[in-house]
């Protein structure tokens, strides 16, 4: 007896438009994964986001492990940014009953974003530590300083250090 085949994702296109970037569009779809879909690798010339509406998602990036990468990562930038980032204190591996890796961090003091009803005047008491945090993040110097192995690629189409996909 056959067994039937396991279906696959399926894909629904939104939206598609041309960006003020020449050559770059945004596109936004809907994937819909059953539970029994088999995974699949594909790739993305630009940024991607994802929004989990049911369910949870795995993936990785090339074969490597995002989480393990930023608890690498999140250390050597702290010290190079003006503001304060989670730094990890511990670590916690894979294990039958968590198969993913995790870490903890101390407490940033403060409130979310989206819970601080900021007025105006908030806003723009904001605007410059934070574009002095943006600018740190992004220099050249401190992707250099994070990254001194060469971990993270240059992408030749935006040559800002980023994870290449």
């Amino acid at each position: 007896m056959d067994t039937p085949p396991v279906p696959g994702p399926t894909r629904t296109d939104l939206q598609r438009h041309d960006l003020s970037i020449p050559g770059r569009e945004v596109i936004q779809n809907r994937v819909d994964i059953t539970p029994t879909a088999a995974p699949g690798r594909h790739k993305h010339p630009g940024e991607e986001i994802i929004y989990v509406l049911e369910g949870t998602l795995e993936y990785s990036i090339d074969g490597r492990d995002p989480a393990k990468r930023e608890m690498a990562l999140l250390p050597r930038l702290a010290p190079l940014v003006p503001l304060p980032i989670p730094t990890p204190v511990f670590f916690g591996r894979p294990s039958d009953g968590y198969r993913w890796p995790f870490f903890g961090a101390a407490l940033i003091p403060g409130t979310e974003t989206a819970d601080a009803a900021c007025s105006d005047a908030d806003r723009c008491r904001l605007a410059r530590p934070l574009a002095a945090f943006l600018r740190a993040l992004h220099d050249g110097d401190t992707a250099a300083a994070v990254d001194p192995a060469g971990e993270l690629e240059r992408c030749p189409e935006t040559d800002q250090a980023q994870a290449c996909r």
